[in-house]
């Protein structure tokens, strides 16, 4: 009745953690290839743009989920 949640192996502290620094190297890497594809290939900007915006959401997703257990469980 009293025991502690289990809590997937896919959204434990770490695998989020994990998971944010991933989509923290999409990030930039999205950033520097919109740098270059709107110099060399102006037709093609829009898929770093895509990669960028797609891992951003996803990062502050996750970001938020790890705040939010932080702020309800400050003990761990």
């Amino acid at each position: 009745m009293y025991r502690k949640i289990m809590v997937p192996w896919y959204d434990s502290d770490r695998a989020c953690l994990f998971g944010a620094t991933a989509l923290s190297a999409c990030l930039v890497f999205g950033l520097l290839g919109f740098h270059v594809a709107i110099i060399e290939y102006p037709e093609l900007v829009w898929l770093p743009v895509l990669l960028t915006a797609l891992s951003g959401l996803a990062l502050i997703s996750v970001t938020a989920r790890l705040i939010k257990r932080s702020i309800s469980n400050p003990s761990q």
